[in-house]
């Protein structure tokens, strides 16, 4: 059977579902990135902002405790989509947190999932 996303796979026509099943792993890889509870929304507080501190971002972010808003944090700075800057010079030391290029790319897909949820929202509960 053939792969029914071909455009996926268009230098391989021949490619069959589990070919495809294998390419959509990479996408898995960053939905399981963006999908972790308020890490769109750090990325989106990012994208208003060149940098943030720690306590900045906790008030762009109502109801994010701070054991969760940091793990997010470093998860995203794993994922090298968040650049985190300590700066020595002040004290206590201050921690910034920015976009790096690769998470301010991310910008696209992000308003395309935001059409695609407006659609889904739409297609589903009619609003």
């Amino acid at each position: 059977m053939a792969c029914p996303l071909g455009v996926m796979l268009s230098n391989n026509p021949g490619a069959t579902v589990d070919d495809c099943v294998k390419k959509l792993s990479v996408a898995r890889d960053i939905v399981d990135v963006l999908g972790g509870k308020w890490k769109m929304e750090i990325i989106l507080a990012l994208l208003t902002v060149d940098k943030r501190r720690f306590r900045e971002l906790q008030k762009d972010l109502p109801g994010v405790s701070s054991r969760v808003l940091s793990a997010a944090l470093k998860d995203l700075e794993d994922n090298h989509i968040v650049a985190r800057e300590a700066i020595d010079t002040t004290a206590p030391i201050t921690v910034e947190y920015a976009l790096t290029d690769y998470g301010k790319s991310l910008k696209t897909a992000m308003e395309a999932l935001v059409q695609l949820g407006v659609e889904h929202r739409r297609e589903v509960i009619g609003r």
